[in-house]
């Protein structure tokens, strides 16, 4: 299962140089794709535009939500 999400906050997911760099352009919905995990609370969010993988932990409390990028040399 696949969920299109339309707007995520963009300081929670970018570098301040890539924030620099922002362009509105790419600001379409459909961007980013959630997909679900074994765990109720994890999910993975792929950016089709940037191809940037997210681990995105969610909480019913807003200060324990964490959405982080997924680096690694593999990908």
């Amino acid at each position: 299962m696949e969920v299109l999400i339309n707007i995520v906050p963009v300081p929670m997911l970018w570098s301040s140089e890539e924030l620099a760099n922002y362009d509105e352009s790419q600001n379409v919905i459909g961007r980013y794709k959630l997909y679900p995990t074994q765990s109720m609370w994890t999910f993975l969010m792929q950016d089709d535009i940037g191809g940037k993988t997210y681990q995105v932990q969610w909480s019913y409390d807003s200060d324990n939500r964490i959405v982080f990028l997924i680096e690694s040399e593999y990908f």
